[in-house]
């Protein structure tokens, strides 16, 4: 079993993980730290590297908004510190991108320490923007947000609908995990070591306060399996009721984002196109071989259709299709 502890939130979970991040910091001698953290504005938040730990007090992983897949940003931040040891937080979509930039040689996780935040679902702008005037306070929406962790969230319909049919509200492919879904986090937060070198290099007492209770665990995993089947279920009958004048081939998508550009706000919103090769041919029209490979690459993180300005169904479109191309290679 991986070492898995709680760590005490004294009625206070917001500033717990940010003190957690402080730990991590000093423990692993790091450099910067890349997570979500408050701006100027309505909708300021977002991912941005900072180089002060003074700093973590404007950070907030929990924030129920994506303003853009993190990962774009982590590869940004590499490129620019490549020697540097930086923390980085991650939504599990946006673990996956940053996996996918990796099997894709874009990015490579040396001096990188991934640390995985559990996810209960992030509010479409109109939302999220009635939500910060009706609450006056950033913080004020995600301390709300917070109260339903034991529940696993607030009604589901409320969030994006990638958000609605994700099945992976938390994941391994990190070095740590911050778990919040299925514990009071008013009282605990649960951390877990995924890595196993790393396990041997910190000590748990530092970061946590005791092991974790099986039955903590095991209440945890209850209500993880019916989140995971209430989503499955959820995107079972989205993907029945798409409607059917939207494309469910290859050719017809490729005719959609033909007629939608110059536009391409959905390619450049997607942490995964730039990795794709030969996405254009050279008549700058779409190959078939590349869309093909950018569908089947998809990570479902939604910032497709947040930035469509016809608010399209993309991730949706996308999964159907991908489901038909699965299905013809399994065959």
């Amino acid at each position: 079993m991986k070492p898995t502890w709680i760590r005490n939130t004294y009625g206070d979970p917001l500033s717990t993980v940010r003190q957690f991040f402080l730990d991590l910091w000093r423990i692993s001698n790091l450099d910067g730290f890349l997570a979500p953290i408050y701006k100027s504005g309505m909708r300021g938040v977002g991912p941005e590297l900072v180089t002060n730990p003074d700093q973590l007090s404007s950070v907030d992983p929990f924030i129920p908004f994506v303003s853009i897949n993190s990962a774009i940003v982590v590869q940004e931040t590499v490129n620019k510190h490549p020697l540097d040891r930086i923390g980085i937080v991650l939504r599990s979509c946006e673990a996956r991108a940053l996996q996918q930039m990796v099997l894709d040689r874009r990015l490579s996780l040396e001096n990188l320490l991934l640390i995985g935040v559990d996810c209960m679902g992030s509010f479409p702008i109109d939302e999220f923007e009635w939500r910060y005037q009706k609450k006056g306070a950033l913080d004020r929406i995600t301390r709300e947000s917070l109260q339903f962790s034991r529940q696993g969230g607030i009604a589901p319909y409320r969030l994006r609908t990638t958000c609605q049919i994700c099945s992976t509200p938390t994941n391994g492919n990190v070095d740590i995990r911050v778990g919040i879904i299925g514990l009071p986090s008013i009282q605990m937060l649960l951390i877990v070591l995924e890595n196993e070198e790393l396990a041997e290099q910190i000590n748990l007492s530092e970061i946590g306060d005791y092991p974790a209770e099986q039955s903590v665990l095991d209440q945890r995993r209850r209500l993880l399996k019916t989140i995971i089947q209430r989503h499955q279920s959820v995107n079972s009958r989205l993907l029945d009721n798409l409607s059917s004048d939207l494309p469910c081939t290859l050719n017809e998508i490729r005719d959609l984002l033909s007629k939608c550009s110059p536009c391409k706000n959905c390619l450049e919103a997607c942490a995964i196109y730039p990795g794709v090769k030969n996405f254009w041919n050279a008549n700058n029209q779409i190959d078939l071989s590349g869309l093909e490979r950018w569908i089947i690459s998809c990570v479902s993180c939604g910032m497709c259709e947040q930035t469509c300005p016809q608010h399209l169904p993309l991730p949706m479109i996308i999964k159907k299709i991908r489901k038909e191309l699965m299905r013809e290679l399994v065959h």
